[in-house]
């Protein structure tokens, strides 16, 4: 599954858009989510370490951290420990000629020749009386899956097509994220479960 997108992760740590940075590639923010059967939940966002070091010694530290956050390759274990679960809203695919306009707080961004695709939430853009597409549930497979793992977009792909689902799938940094119709987010959570439980 991760090697349809790259990406990073927002947040106080997130050096700007990619219309701001220039840099090409996709950026997925962290959000509170719920189960479809359980409780609101807040995800957690990740702890950094600053690293100290003396002057003028090279930071090797970061590799070391990376290679600590190694995720999981094994496609049988990463399809039993899916973990799907619906974050709150509605969400649309917009896309500028410009940058992002200020005040946004955009799920995912992607430099395009063409211009700057971004994903909000709908009361987002209707606020800002931007044109937008593709009204979606956001999933997010809580399984954390390896950038170079092989199979798993696939395997869900073709789960959610045998129910007549779309699907854009956008790898983050720890785990895959999925738009699908807003008004089929039931039936894709289902179809995602069922696909766990015939390989757990």
């Amino acid at each position: 599954m991760r090697q349809d997108s790259g990406a990073t992760r927002p947040g106080p740590w997130h050096a700007g858009t990619a219309a701001e940075t220039g840099w090409i590639g996709v950026a997925v923010e962290d959000a509170p989510f719920r189960t479809r059967r359980g409780p609101r939940l807040r995800a957690a966002p990740p702890r950094l370490t600053p690293t100290h070091r003396r002057r003028g010694s090279p930071p090797a530290a970061a590799a070391t951290t990376v290679t600590a956050m190694a995720g999981e390759r094994d496609l049988r274990q990463l399809l039993s420990g899916l973990s799907p679960v619906l974050n709150p809203g509605r969400y649309v695919y917009c896309t500028l000629p410009g940058r992002v306009p200020a005040g946004l707080r955009p799920i995912v961004t992607v430099a395009e020749p063409e211009g700057v695709t971004f994903v909000v939430l709908e009361e987002e853009a209707d606020s800002l009386g931007l044109p937008h597409t593709f009204t979606s549930a956001w999933i997010t497979l809580r399984v954390h899956s390896a950038l170079d793992a092989v199979g798993l977009t696939a395997a869900v792909a073709t789960a959610l097509a045998e129910h007549g689902i779309s699907c854009n799938v956008v790898a983050g940094f720890h785990h895959d994220h999925l738009f699908v119709p807003a008004d089929d987010a039931d039936r894709a959570l289902a179809a995602l479960d069922a696909l766990a439980a015939r390989h757990t």
